[in-house]
C-alpha cells in the first residue's frame, strides 16, 4: 500500500482501511470500589471471549485508568475525563463487531452489569483510527 507524499517528501498520514474499533467509555457502580470493579472486570474477560468474539475480533483490550497517574495529572492542572475504564474492540469491519453485540450467545452486557453503571457509560464510540508513530 502506498502512502501518498506531500511537497516535501514526508508521507502523508492516513487512516486504516483494514481495521477499525469501537470504544466502550467505562464508568463503574458507585457501590463498589475501584479495586472491586478492576477484579470484576478482569474476570469478566473470561466470559467475554465467546465463540462470536474469536471468529468476528482481531482484538479485545481493557484499559484501566491508573488511579495514583490522575491524581499527579490533576494535580498539573488536567482535566481528567470521568471514566473508570475504557474496553477496545478491534475488528476488520463494523459489521464484525455488530456480529458479536448482536450474537444470540453473547452474554457479556448481563454480567457486565454486575460492576457497569450503564447510566453513565457511553456505550459506543465507533473510531476510524490511523498509527502514526509507534516504538
Amino acid at each position: 500500500m502506498s502512502t501518498p507524499e506531500t511537497a516535501d517528501s514526508h508521507p502523508v498520514p492516513t487512516l486504516r482501511k483494514d481495521r477499525v474499533r469501537i470504544l466502550f467509555l467505562i464508568c463503574k457502580r458507585e457501590d463498589i470500589s475501584y479495586e472491586d470493579f478492576q477484579r470484576y472486570w478482569l474476570e469478566h474477560a473470561s466470559v467475554f471471549i465467546s465463540e462470536a468474539v474469536k471468529s468476528n475480533l482481531c482484538k479485545y483490550e481493557q484499559q484501566h485508568v491508573s488511579q495514583e497517574s490522575k491524581i499527579t495529572f490533576e494535580k498539573m492542572g488536567m482535566k481528567m475525563a470521568q471514566y473508570d475504564g475504557i474496553a477496545v474492540m478491534e475488528a476488520e469491519s463494523f459489521e464484525s463487531i455488530i456480529q458479536v453485540l448482536t450474537d444470540k450467545d453473547f452474554v457479556a452486557r448481563s454480567d457486565s452489569d454486575k460492576f457497569v453503571n450503564w447510566e453513565k457509560t457511553v456505550s459506543v464510540l465507533p473510531m476510524n483510527f490511523g498509527t502514526f508513530w509507534e516504538k
